[in-house]
């Protein structure tokens, strides 16, 4: 089961950005060399497509929808075609890494099975990307920091107490802000942290419930300790199809890391003199630059990670100004740390406030319109 984008699709990658601008890019000459892992996946999958198409497409269609399809899920043929196909490229990258299929009555592992002695032809650094594929858990991680055209810092959200990873990824430095979820697998190329391919993005209002769900499922005393990697991301991967497929309208929406209800309130300022407000709010030591023209605070959550405490950005109009804040308390709290920073470069015009229950009853009511 197996699907390609097409050069000006979006990238399944979930960065927003056509496939032939991210991930679909041309590697060039050098990058094609022995030392590159480009293709590996691919080549993996039609190498295995080629000799056992029929255990391979039974395997990976009864894991996506005898295993992991919500029962009361939409049918396939319902689902945004963008959507399906990063369904489709995510389940074989999870083939790659943790299925098996069926030969001969016997199983056998793909990951093995491309590696073993009489596999596809790979260079060195496409052995190395698939040996690590196939040992790397798929896990949680908060994107804490982003470095504009560079990469991401990532932090375990199931193991707080892990060291901060920087994982080069253009594509994600582009799109991704601080406090967001992904489902991912970071492996070590070379000198560098990079991302397998495929990812797992939950919405902010469904972080929280994700990092539960998983931890719920791991905490289930029958699964042997040999098997928690696989069930890990088996559990990963069948919430992340719940939220995409079935968004769920809880009745109270809660902040992950605060705990408090979850409000978006948005300070609304007009800019007397842009410069000078630039220059304040590059020196202040306790924002840093978004990448996207913008500043973001952070702060540290009870469980180790760092999340946004508040987002400056650009007004819609020139002259204008926005401060975003999650919950009514980070919002009383931060207005005067905000107004103190920038002083009299800025005037307090009104204060927004958006129920996300509303915003999320919206947005599903404009997709049904489309």
């Amino acid at each position: 089961m197996s699907s390609k984008p097409g050069r000006n699709d979006p990238c399944p990658c979930g960065s927003g950005r056509k496939f032939k601008l991210c991930h679909g890019r041309d590697p060039g000459p050098e990058a094609a060399g022995d030392r590159s892992h480009v293709d590996a996946g691919r080549r993996a999958l039609e190498w295995i497509g080629n000799r056992h198409r029929k255990a391979l497409e039974r395997e990976t269609t009864d894991l996506l929808f005898e295993d992991l399809w919500p029962e009361d899920g939409p049918h396939p043929e319902d689902v945004d075609p963008q959507l399906m196909q990063q369904i489709i490229i995510n389940i074989n990258e999870w083939m790659l890494a943790a299925g098996s299929i069926e030969i001969r009555k016997e199983l056998h592992r793909l990951n093995d099975m491309v590696l073993a002695d009489g596999g596809p032809p790979l260079n060195p650094a496409q052995r190395e990307y698939l040996r690590q594929l196939g040992t790397t858990p798929l896990g949680l991680y908060y994107v804490t920091d982003v470095t504009a055209r560079e990469g991401v810092t990532l932090v375990d959200a199931l193991a707080p107490g892990q060291p901060p990873v920087f994982v080069n990824d253009v594509a994600l430095s582009d799109t991704a802000d601080p406090g967001l979820l992904l489902g991912c697998r970071i492996l070590k190329l070379g000198d560098r942290h990079e991302l397998s391919g495929s990812v797992y993005p939950f919405p902010e209002l469904g972080a929280g419930h994700a990092i539960d769900g998983v931890r719920e499922h791991l905490a289930h005393e029958d699964i042997p300790a040999e098997e928690r990697i696989y069930e890990q991301g088996w559990a990963i991967m069948a919430i992340w199809l719940d939220h995409v497929l079935m968004p769920v309208e809880p009745s109270e929406l809660r902040d992950a890391s605060t705990g408090e209800p979850l409000v978006f309130v948005t300070d609304h300022y007009r800019v007397p003199d842009a410069g000078a407000l630039k220059a304040l709010l590059d020196a202040c030591p306790e924002l840093e630059a978004d990448g996207h023209g913008g500043w973001v605070k952070l702060s540290v959550a009870e469980d180790g990670t760092r999340r946004a405490a508040l987002h400056v950005h650009p007004g819609k109009v020139a002259s204008r100004l926005e401060v975003f804040y999650r919950t009514e308390a980070l919002a009383d709290e931060g207005r005067p740390w905000f107004e103190g920073v920038a002083r009299d470069s800025v005037k307090h015009l009104s204060r927004d406030r958006t129920d996300p229950l509303e915003a999320l009853r919206g947005g599903l009511e404009q997709d049904d319109d489309r």
